[in-house]
């Protein structure tokens, strides 16, 4: 946490946003083990509310683990997820740039997967020709 303390943190649980679903409990439980434990834990499935959690509550260390993890498992099957998640979420520009750079680069191997770009085109088509023109 940088030297932060869990007492400086605490007021920021005021401001967390509604639950959307049962992992917002996860995520949150993993944001207060970094705050009290100096810990980092959480499951892939939690990963996207972990870091809407720290970057609300502007928990650096805790977004940084994600991003890294992120980028390290990026595939040609979960690049055009994440794409579309950093695109559609204000405050993730590295990992939209991160993911699509990745796009680009791996682009033979991503439209292997009729499925994926399906679905980027059908959600997104702005972003196909975005990459469209860097090919």
């Amino acid at each position: 946490m940088g030297g932060e303390t869990w007492l400086q943190h605490k007021s920021s649980f005021n401001n967390l946003p509604a639950p959307r679903h049962p992992c917002v409990l996860a995520a949150a439980a993993a944001i207060v083990a970094v705050a009290a434990l100096d810990e980092l834990r959480f499951g892939d499935d939690s990963i996207l509310d972990v870091m809407l959690l720290a970057q609300k509550m502007v928990i650096h260390r805790v977004l940084n683990h994600c991003l890294v993890h992120i980028r390290h498992n990026l595939s040609p099957r979960s690049v055009v997820q994440w794409l579309i998640w950093a695109d559609e979420h204000s405050g993730f520009g590295e990992l939209r740039s991160t993911a699509f750079s990745y796009l680009v680069s791996n682009f033979k191997d991503v439209r292997k997967d009729k499925q994926q770009l399906a679905h980027l085109l059908a959600r997104r088509p702005d972003l196909v020709m975005d990459v469209m023109l860097e090919l």
